[in-house]
């Protein structure tokens, strides 16, 4: 537990595993059955001892489902998804390809470490799917997933389903449950050893950053801040292991309150903490998926919209230099010199 303003909360107490690894909420029995149809498969998840955590591993009867694209019957096409690839150096702006654009439902996206693949969430549960829009699959056992995140050894991913956290083994396509709460989570991300998962939680007095070890255990109030109505929340670690952030009055709840535009980052441990860049500014709250600040790959840059005029801004984490590329959504990094953006427009000359 690190930061100012920690006021002794401590970790809760740890549960059984099996492979709900987690922490058990006093209380109550947690009992989670799911189902899901694929290739005319059912499954039920089956709690092991002690019974409190839950797995999900695919069967040789129910296999990850291969999504291919077939012509619709409807006369009405279907709407793409407005994604881009753009090149930062030269301005090139290419469409992401048709076959992950045409998911339904599709969500935030992330990009493995190798640049090779994507993860994202859609109206079927968790994707996967080459860069080049080939070999799409739906994750088993993955619905409700909201912002998939990668490891960086890009063998798993980390979700949340609203209140619950979950890793996915990608190899064996195993879904371990990490954590619980009764109250919403957001966004976790995998710490550069892929030992540790911070997230977004929601408290009583608004939004704080908290940890969980990958394999399950106990939740850890990594920040939260003093100053009234002032949270500290969107974090994300760096490839060095940094954790940048934003502050917001966002309490998880109302819609209407702000979110500062400056991001700022911490150590690991949440001390040491100070603005990337001196832009002070403030704007409605809309949607939270749209606040997370993202690392470039080598951790010199840092990417984020800011809501009024929907900017999309590159900082330089050394000197504070603000680029602004045009507007847009949800920038995620492909290398260091492109990104991947939602609805863009180009800033104009």
């Amino acid at each position: 537990m690190g930061g100012t303003g920690d006021d002794g909360i401590g970790p809760r107490p740890r549960g059984d595993r099996i492979r709900w690894i987690g922490p058990v909420m006093a209380g109550s029995a947690l009992a989670l059955t799911v189902a899901m149809i694929a290739v005319g498969a059912f499954r039920t998840a089956t709690p092991s001892r002690g019974g409190s955590a839950e797995a999900f591993a695919p069967s040789s009867t129910a296999p990850s489902v291969v999504v291919t694209p077939r012509p619709s019957a409807d006369p009405e096409p279907r709407v793409l998804a407005d994604l881009s690839f753009v090149d930062i150096r030269s301005g090139r702006v290419t469409p992401l390809p048709r076959t992950v654009r045409s998911i339904e439902g599709l969500g935030r996206l992330d990009v493995s470490p190798d640049g090779a693949r994507l993860a994202f969430d859609g109206t079927g549960g968790l994707y996967v799917a080459g860069i080049d829009g080939q070999d799409v699959r739906l994750i088993p056992f993955t619905a409700g997933a909201s912002a998939p995140s990668w490891s960086h050894d890009g063998r798993k991913l980390v979700y949340g389903d609203g209140s619950r956290l979950f890793v996915v083994d990608l190899p064996t396509e195993r879904v371990d449950r990490i954590a619980a709460h009764g109250t919403n989570v957001w966004y976790p991300n995998f710490s550069p050893d892929d030992r540790t998962i911070v997230f977004t939680k929601q408290a009583a007095g608004g939004l704080e950053l908290w940890t969980v070890p990958v394999s399950g255990g106990h939740d850890s109030l990594l920040l939260r801040l003093d100053a009234p109505q002032t949270n500290a929340a969107f974090g994300t670690y760096s490839p060095q292991g940094r954790i940048a952030f934003r502050l917001t009055q966002y309490d998880g709840v109302t819609v209407t309150q702000m979110t500062e535009a400056t991001v700022r980052i911490a150590d690991a441990d949440g001390e040491h903490r100070r603005p990337v860049a001196d832009a002070p500014a403030w704007m409605s709250q809309i949607d939270p998926e749209r606040l997370w600040p993202t690392w470039s790959p080598d951790g010199s840059a840092i990417a984020f919209e800011r809501l009024y005029g929907r900017a999309v801004v590159i900082v330089d984490v050394r000197t504070g230099r603000l680029t602004k590329l045009g507007t847009g959504v949800d920038p995620v990094w492909l290398d260091n010199h492109t990104l991947i953006v939602e609805e863009y427009v180009p800033e104009g000359p």
